[in-house]
């Protein structure tokens, strides 16, 4: 019986997702003590940083086995049409958590039918901004039966 892994995508190769020495506890660490998954994508502008993320986690023989398929992406777009199980989205919350195109990040792989975690804040938008675009991920969640979860890093930790 083959064992179907859960597609997983970061939106973010900073610290919250990949961690550095200063910064040990990352989303991708924990996730890789738990197992059961790939990282089909990385999303992140800054192609540098992905890039160096990306082949720290292959030179690893413990994490090699979760990279092996990853590709580094430039977009979320990109991401959304991979199809991801689950992706996880720690950008600054300057660049989501609003109607606003582009914005609407958690919205868009909601709407497709994709599980969100997103690191908190939510949002830096004004309140009654905030309160349509939460409504409208609120609604999207219940018509797709999809799982967003909001967190803090912390909140995991032993």
């Amino acid at each position: 019986m083959e064992v179907k892994l859960l597609r997983v995508g970061f939106i973010g190769a900073g610290a919250i997702h990949f961690g550095t020495p200063m910064v040990p506890w990352d989303h991708a660490s924990r996730l890789e003590k738990v197992g059961g998954f790939e990282v089909i994508g990385i999303v992140d502008p800054d192609q540098k940083r992905a890039t160096m993320v990306l082949q720290e986690r292959l030179s690893s023989p413990h994490k090699r086995q979760f990279y092996q398929n990853c590709q580094l992406l430039s977009n979320s777009d990109e991401l959304l049409n991979m199809k991801p199980d689950v992706v996880f989205i720690g950008i600054p919350p300057a660049f989501r958590g609003s109607l606003k195109q582009e914005h609407d990040l958690e919205l868009r792989f909601v709407e497709a039918g994709i599980h969100v975690f997103v690191e908190k804040p939510l949002s830096v938008v004004p309140p009654e901004e905030f309160g349509l675009y939460a409504e409208a991920v609120r609604k999207a969640v219940q018509k797709h039966n999809v799982i967003l979860s909001v967190g803090y890093m912390f909140s995991y930790n032993k």
